[in-house]
């Protein structure tokens, strides 16, 4: 099995996605995985799910305009079994430590967290992103679908990035949540 970096971004397929990993991670993570691996993956799965739901609430309401018309993109963000059929397992105890993969499994996923050089979309679904975007009539909407593709094919898309913030604030907590679940510990002994 690979090993996987704390902080790791990859693509498994069209999965966009990166690893929270106590391998890299505070000293104080690996001593507690180490005397009570349980606690450890309580951890890291507290952490993915922090990851999971601020990447989520960045995407609905982070930007203005938002990144999501449709939802898909925020409710494709996930990890644990959500994510398995891209992963071999999403949260993993082994030698590398416990990791969890947060992530989408949209194609598009990866255009928005990095932004996108210049490409052709087609047509339909501009137009289908424009009539929802806008409501406007048939050749209204094929007009703005027309010009928006023209920049796209042009420019790329800029970078919108949802899940590196979510991982980069959380990954700030670790060692207080850490610390949180030796206390908790400590009180059950």
């Amino acid at each position: 099995m690979q090993k996987m970096q704390d902080g790791q971004r990859f693509l498994l397929g069209s999965l966009m996605a990166i690893t929270v990993n106590t391998k890299n991670a505070e000293k104080a993570l690996m001593r507690l995985y180490k005397k009570a691996p349980k606690a450890a993956v309580n951890v890291i799965n507290e952490a993915a799910t922090m990851i999971m739901s601020q990447a989520r609430t960045t995407i609905m309401s982070g930007y203005s305009p938002p990144i999501t018309d449709t939802g898909k993109l925020a409710a494709s963000v996930g990890f644990g079994q959500g994510m398995s059929k891209y992963a071999s397992d999403s949260l993993m105890v082994g030698g590398t430590g416990v990791f969890a993969i947060v992530g989408s499994n949209l194609p598009y996923a990866q255009a928005i967290e990095y932004g996108s050089p210049p490409h052709q979309v087609p047509q339909a679904a501009l137009i289908d992103w424009a009539q929802r975007k806008f409501g406007k009539s048939e050749a209204e909407t094929k007009t703005i679908a027309y010009f928006v593709g023209k920049k796209i094919a042009a420019e790329g898309t800029k970078a919108r990035p949802f899940l590196i913030p979510a991982y980069e604030d959380v990954r700030k907590k670790l060692p207080k949540m850490v610390l949180k679940e030796m206390k908790r510990l400590k009180k059950k002994v």
